[in-house]
């Protein structure tokens, strides 16, 4: 093995003890590193970037780890150029400024409307370099732009009227779509054990039969309950192909890696969902 890859679907990955032990693991050995940030939720990307820089300080050879994001991934991509309605950007004539010092030392710029509602706010980092764009709507955040060192928009969220993210965009280096990320809902069927030990245990809409067959024995415990979930595809913008899912996606960026010599980390969070897609290569869980 000469390149282990990490795949970092979320937030908390990055925090777990679990990956630093591996990490840490890989690094005495010498082996180069990629942590891939596949987080979709790219307002996040600066908190994921601090807590890694402050991990990276008590290891060794960590001059041998490369973080990459999804937008610097896929930043030569081809991508389609955004129309004025999605990219929504703000006309700040006739707003007010407003400037804020956060508790972390950022400078927040606020734009207030004639009746002193809140339509935009610029988050700057400690060098006044812009990290983020907040839009609002009735005082509701309804859309967020995120930026890269080098001032560019990476990518596009934008949020209901509950402020739940709804869709985001993936942009290249010319700030042009290359994949979009759509919300939508579906139902799935939770099996329920209502005897002494209660379980729950999610099912597929396929796995209805087989769990009456299998499970016949104890029909009187057990009930069928059909609940909605959340889940995002996943479109190409450009040739218009669908994922079906993120974790479809996940396969598409962990492909990006797909060398002999390199061996794939994923979250164990991710395991059951991931793994039978990957089912012709070896993975590893953190």
């Amino acid at each position: 093995m000469k390149q282990a890859v990490f795949l970092m679907t979320s937030l908390n990955g990055v925090r777990k003890a679990t990956f630093r032990k591996q990490l840490t693991n890989l690094l005495e050995r010498e082996v180069q590193v990629t942590v891939m940030l596949a987080m979709m939720d790219f307002n996040k990307y600066w908190i994921v970037k601090g807590i890694f820089n402050r991990l990276m300080k008590g290891l060794p050879n960590s001059h041998g780890v490369n973080l990459v994001t999804l937008p610097e991934l896929f930043r030569d991509s081809h991508g389609i150029p955004l129309s004025e309605d999605e990219r929504h950007d703000i006309n700040f004539s006739g707003l007010t400024e407003r400037e804020v010092v956060t508790d972390d030392g950022h400078t927040v710029l606020r734009y207030l409307n004639d009746h002193g509602h809140i339509v935009a706010e610029l988050v700057l980092s400690q060098d006044n370099d812009p990290l983020e764009l907040n839009q609002f709507d009735h005082d509701h955040i309804c859309q967020t732009n995120t930026y890269d060192e080098s001032g560019r928009v990476i990518g596009i969220q934008k949020f209901d009227e509950e402020e739940t993210l709804a869709e985001s965009y993936l942009l290249n280096v010319n700030e042009e779509a290359v994949y979009r990320f759509v919300r939508h809902e579906r139902n799935v069927k939770l099996a329920v054990n209502v005897a002494e030990t209660a379980n729950i245990v999610p099912r597929t809409l396929q796995d209805e039969t087989s769990f009456s067959q299998a499970d016949s024995d104890h029909a009187s415990d057990t009930t069928l309950m059909t609940m909605s979930e959340d889940y995002f595809e996943v479109v190409d913008y450009v040739t218009y192909k669908r994922y079906a899912d993120l974790y479809a996606f996940d396969e598409l960026v962990l492909q990006q890696f797909n060398d002999p010599n390199t061996r794939w980390f994923i979250n164990l969070d991710d395991n059951a969902q991931l793994a039978p897609l990957l089912q012709n290569h070896l993975i590893f869980n953190y």
